[in-house]
C-alpha cells in the first residue's frame, strides 16, 4: 500500500509540473508532457500489481463461510422491499452475534496489548484490516512441555453488547480455537474468559479448539453445519452457514421462494394490500402462539442430543428445524426436572449428572439467561393462555415507537412493556394503579406495585448480570428453602430475613410459613446467601445489592459490607459483579480494585473496602439492624465470618 501511495503522489506532483509546464512551449512542454506519459503507464503497472481484490467467500481458507444452502438467499436480498425492517434489524445485536474480524467489526484493544493468563503471555497485534495473536500452542497435545509458540489469525467475533469473544484459526481446516480472553465493551477492558462466567477459575488458559465449530454455530449464526473431513489423516471441519449472526431467515425461514414470487412489481405491491399471510415467507406474528414461541426457542432453550443419527445429521446438514415447524420433532428440549423430560433424554441425563444442576434451580426454573423458553414451557399464561415471546417483545419496532434505536436493542421490548401493560394486557382488573396497587400491598407506581417485579423476579443470572425469570410465579419462602432462588420479596427488601417475609405472605395472602433455620429467622436473606451461597446464588446476591430499586426500599449505607467481602470470592465472575455493585455505594465511585489480582492482594482490598465501608457509615444510626448482622458498636464481624465458614464452596459451571 505504501508503494502504491507513492505511485500516486508521484504521479499528482508530475500532473502539477506538467500542467504548468503546459502554458510555456518548445522543448521544456514536450519532455514533461513525455513523462507524464511514462509516469501514467508507471503509475498503471504498480497499480495493477498492488491491487488485491477481495477473495469471494467460497476461496477463504481459514475460517467458516458463507454458503447459501437450498432455499436461502440471505439478508441482503430483503433490503430492497423492506428496507425499514432491515434497518432495524441491522441495528438489533442479532445482526452482529457473529461476524468476520474486520477493522469495523472487531471492538476489542489489538494494538500491540500484551495479555497475561497464569504463566503465559498473549500478545495482540493489527496488521492493516487483520487481527493476529502470538500465543503459547495451547491447542498442542501437551502445551507447556516446550513452550511452542503460534501466531494465529483472528478470522471471526462472537457479540457486540456487553462483551466479545474472539476466534482464531487453528491450523486445521476451518477449526476455530477461542481467544481465551474476552473484551468488556463497557469497562474497555480485557478480562480470561473463564472470569466472565460463571465457572470454576483456572490457573492457566485452556484449549478450546474447535467449540465454536461443534457448538455455537448451533445458535449464533444462521443455518450452521459442521461439515466434518479428514485431511491427510487429520479430523477437521469445512463448516458453513448460510449468513453470519441471527439473520432474517432464522425467524422467517429461507426466503428464495419468497423473493422470485415477488421479483414480479405487480405481485409485490398487490401483496402489501392483502392481509392474507404469504405461502412463502413465515411471519411469526402470524403464527400460533405455541409455533411462535418456537421460533425464539429454537436458540433460546436447553436442548440435547438423544441419538448418533440425530447428531450425524445436524453435523452434515444443520438443524431441520424451520419456523413454522413443531420445534419437538427436530429438537430435545431438556424440562428443567429430570422427570419431567422423555425417556431419551433422561437416559441422556443420567451420564451428565450436572447438567440440570447448573442450568436449573431444583424446582425446574431457570438459572441461567439463554433458556427463556424453557421459562415459557412452566408459565400458566403459556399452558393455559396465549401468551408468547412476542406478547412482550418485537423483533422490530413498531411505526408509532419514537424510542432511539438503541434503546429498543436493549431487550427488544415492546412499547410500554416495561410498565405493567406487559400484564395488563391480559389482566384486565388490573389495569387501574389502584387495584394493582391493593393486590401487592404496596403503594401505587412504586416499585411494588410493577407486576413483574413480584411474578418475574431477576432470579436468571448471565454475563455478569441477573434476567428476569421467564417464568411466571409469586412468592413463596416455602420455594425459597426448597430451591435455594431468592425471591422477590426479599430480593427487593435486602434487610429482610426470609421469616419477615413469610410473615407478610401470610399475612397478605394467607401462605402458611415452613420451617426455617435460625440463620434463615435472623439474618437478611440476601446477605445470607452472599455469604453461604454457591457461586451463582453469590452472584445473584452481589448482582441484587446493588439493584436501585432495592436501594431505594432497604436504603445504601450498609451493603458495602457484603459487597467487600464479596471481592475476595474465589470466583472471578463473583468478584466482578460485587465490584460494579460496590461503586455504585455511597464513597466506593474512586474505590481501585483489580478483580484479577493474586490471591493476597484480593483479600487486601476486600479488607480495605470494610474498613472504608465503616468509616463512611461511622455516625450513621440509619443502618443499625440486627438482620443486616450491624449494630451500634459496628458490624458482628465475628457472625459474619462464622457463616462464611459454611459457603457452599461445590463447583458451578453454568453454560451462558
Amino acid at each position: 500500500m505504501m508503494e502504491l501511495a507513492l505511485a500516486i503522489s508521484v504521479l499528482t506532483g508530475t500532473f502539477l509540473v506538467a500542467a504548468a509546464a503546459c502554458r510555456r512551449g518548445g522543448v521544456v512542454r514536450f519532455r514533461l508532457i513525455s513523462g507524464s506519459i511514462v509516469a501514467i503507464a508507471t503509475f498503471g503497472i504498480a497499480a495493477t500489481q498492488l491491487y488485491r481484490p477481495p477473495l469471494e467467500e467460497a476461496d477463504v481458507l481459514d475460517r467458516p463461510i458463507e454458503v447459501e444452502p437450498e432455499g436461502y438467499v440471505s439478508s441482503d436480498r430483503c433490503q430492497a422491499c423492506h428496507p425499514g425492517k432491515y434497518a432495524t434489524w441491522k441495528a438489533s445485536y442479532h445482526s452482529s452475534m457473529t461476524q468476520v474480524a474486520t477493522r469495523e467489526s472487531v471492538v476489542g484493544d489489538f494494538d500491540n496489548r500484551s495479555l497475561r493468563h497464569g504463566s503465559e503471555t498473549f500478545f495482540l497485534s493489527r496488521e492493516g484490516d487483520e487481527f493476529w495473536v502470538e500465543m503459547p500452542d495451547i491447542d498442542g497435545v501437551d502445551p507447556r512441555s516446550g513452550g511452542r509458540r503460534v501466531r494465529r489469525k483472528i478470522v471471526l467475533t462472537t457479540g457486540s453488547h456487553h462483551m466479545q469473544a474472539y476466534w482464531y484459526n487453528a491450523g486445521n481446516t476451518r477449526v476455530l480455537g477461542l481467544l481465551p480472553f474476552v473484551f468488556d465493551i463497557e469497562l474497555r477492558r480485557w478480562y480470561p474468559r473463564r472470569a466472565s462466567f460463571v465457572m470454576p477459575p483456572l490457573d492457566e488458559p485452556e484449549s478450546e479448539v474447535g467449540r465454536w465449530n461443534k457448538v455455537c454455530l448451533e445458535c449464533h449464526v444462521t443455518q450452521g453445519r459442521l461439515r466434518p473431513v479428514e485431511i491427510a489423516g487429520v479430523g477437521g471441519h469445512d463448516s458453513q452457514v448460510a449468513e453470519f449472526g441471527i439473520a432474517c431467515e432464522s425467524c422467517h425461514g429461507p426466503a428464495e421462494s419468497h423473493v422470485i414470487t415477488h421479483q414480479n412489481p405487480l405481485t409485490r405491491y398487490s401483496a402489501r394490500a392483502d392481509d392474507r399471510p404469504q405461502e412463502q415467507i413465515v411471519n411469526p406474528k402470524r403464527l400460533s402462539h405455541e409455533r411462535s414461541t418456537e421460533v425464539c426457542g429454537q436458540c433460546h432453550s436447553t436442548s440435547i442430543w438423544t441419538t448418533q443419527d440425530a447428531i450425524d445429521d445436524f453435523m452434515e446438514n444443520g438443524f431441520r428445524y424451520r419456523p413454522g415447524d413443531r420445534l419437538a420433532d427436530t429438537k430435545a428440549i431438556v424440562r428443567g426436572k429430570t422427570e419431567w423430560n422423555t425417556p431419551a433424554v433422561q437416559a441422556v441425563l443420567s451420564f451428565q449428572k450436572e447438567f440440570v444442576p447448573n442450568t436449573f434451580w431444583r424446582d425446574g426454573m431457570n438459572r441461567v439467561s439463554g433458556r427463556e423458553y424453557n421459562g415459557l414451557l412452566e408459565t400458566p399464561c403459556f399452558e393455559r393462555g396465549e401468551m408468547s415471546c412476542l406478547s412482550c417483545h418485537q423483533m422490530h419496532p413498531s411505526a408509532d415507537d419514537a424510542r432511539p434505536l438503541a434503546e429498543w436493542a436493549d431487550d427488544q421490548l415492546g412499547l410500554g412493556m416495561r410498565s405493567n401493560l406487559a400484564c395488563t394486557q391480559c389482566h384486565g382488573e388490573f389495569t387501574e394503579a389502584v387495584a394493582a396497587a391493593a393486590h401487592a400491598h404496596h403503594e401505587p407506581e412504586s416499585n411494588g406495585s410493577l407486576c413483574y417485579n413480584c411474578h418475574m423476579p431477576h432470579t436468571t443470572y448471565g454475563l455478569l448480570k441477573a434476567i428476569r425469570s421467564h417464568q411466571i410465579d409469586s412468592p413463596s419462602i416455602a420455594t425459597s428453602v426448597e430451591t435455594g432462588r431468592p425471591n422477590a420479596c426479599n430480593q427487593c427488601h435486602l434487610d429482610r430475613s426470609l421469616a419477615w417475609t413469610a410473615e407478610r405472605l401470610e399475612q397478605w395472602y394467607g401462605l402458611p410459613s415452613p420451617p426455617l433455620s435460625r440463620e434463615m429467622r435472623e439474618v437478611a436473606a440476601i446477605p445470607l446467601m452472599a455469604l453461604q451461597g454457591d457461586a451463582g446464588q453469590r452472584a445473584l446476591a452481589a448482582w441484587s445489592l446493588g439493584w436501585p430499586p432495592a436501594l431505594a426500599a432497604s436504603g445504601q449505607n450498609w451493603q458495602g459490607l457484603y459487597l467487600g467481602v464479596l471481592l475476595g470470592d474465589p470466583y472471578p465472575a463473583v468478584r466482578r459483579v460485587a465490584y460494579r455493585s460496590l461503586r455504585g455505594q455511597p464513597g466506593f465511585a474512586d474505590f481501585e480494585y483489580d478483580p484479577m489480582a493474586p490471591a493476597a492482594k484480593l483479600y487486601e482490598s476486600a479488607n480495605a473496602a470494610v474498613e472504608r465501608w465503616m468509616r463512611e457509615r461511622t455516625g450513621d444510626p440509619s443502618g443499625r439492624r440486627p438482620s443486616i448482622l450491624i449494630d451500634a458498636r459496628g458490624p458482628r464481624m465475628d457472625v459474619v465470618l462464622q457463616l462464611l465458614q459454611d459457603r457452599d464452596d461445590r463447583p458451578v459451571t453454568f453454560a451462558e
